[in-house]
């Protein structure tokens, strides 16, 4: 939990704040951009949310930090923060939240389809969000796009019954009792609307999933840089940061 004998000094004064345990995933300033920036490879708070909706995205920001670094000085109602997630993008693709610090925060998405459902990548094992699924239909798949975002996976397998789907080569011993490993270079279709394209390079068994030829679930395989330049993680600049991710 943020603690204000931790409150970074960038911050502006206010209700909220971001502490020294930032990691600087940039979870919260994609989530929250009107609240949040980053400076000396930390977020920080430069503009106080001034409406509801400002202050639902920051709430939304700090559940979904993987570190807790993220805090505020007044009470708030957290039940309509909780309820949120999973945040609809479009259709029926949602972002998970609740991002774990095991991962380095990377996002997780949930595909809600009359044929099971799809988890992508783990978030953390936290009842509000185990909830949410429940009530959308649980989860039947879990295909974790490379080793380095399996997070809570485990977990996710023993409430929901869930299959778990890993590449060969980036299986490790904390992924040993996954269900279908996958290898080869050549697409793999699970489904009529999911096909898995092995993209190689962040890790060895770094792979993206295409849902309905519209969305594309990147994991690493994409980064950015300052400038928002995007490219593969293995040859961007150093300083770059890569995250899990929808593209539509």
């Amino acid at each position: 939990m943020a603690t204000l004998k931790k409150r970074l000094s960038a911050n502006v004064a206010g209700d909220f704040f971001v502490d020294a345990t930032c990691i600087d995933c940039d979870t919260c300033r994609w989530m929250a951009p009107e609240t949040f920036r980053d400076q000396n490879d930390k977020s920080y708070v430069h503009h106080q949310p001034q409406t509801p909706a400002e202050t639902q995205r920051a709430l939304m920001a700090l559940t979904a930090c993987p570190t807790s670094s993220i805090g505020t000085v007044e009470r708030h109602d957290m039940s309509p923060v909780f309820s949120a997630f999973p945040d609809k993008i479009d259709d029926n693709v949602s972002h998970c939240g609740y991002h774990s610090e095991d991962s380095f925060g990377a996002a997780s998405y949930l595909i809600v389809r009359p044929e099971g459902n799809v988890l992508i990548d783990s978030p953390r094992f936290a009842g509000p969000l185990v909830k949410r699924l429940e009530e959308r239909g649980g989860v039947k798949t879990l295909f974790l796009t490379h080793g380095d975002d399996v997070a809570d996976h485990q977990k996710f397998h023993e409430r929901f019954g869930c299959e778990r789907i890993l590449q060969e080569a980036d299986v490790r011993p904390s992924t040993q009792t996954i269900e279908r490993r996958l290898s080869g270079t050549e697409p793999i279709r699970l489904d009529d609307d999911l096909v898995v394209l092995p993209t190689p390079g962040h890790t060895k068994g770094s792979a993206c999933l295409l849902y309905r030829e519209k969305f594309l679930f990147t994991g690493d395989h994409l980064a950015w840089n300052e400038e928002r330049i995007t490219s593969p993680p293995s040859a961007t600049p150093a300083g770059t940061i890569g995250t899990s991710s929808a593209i539509r």
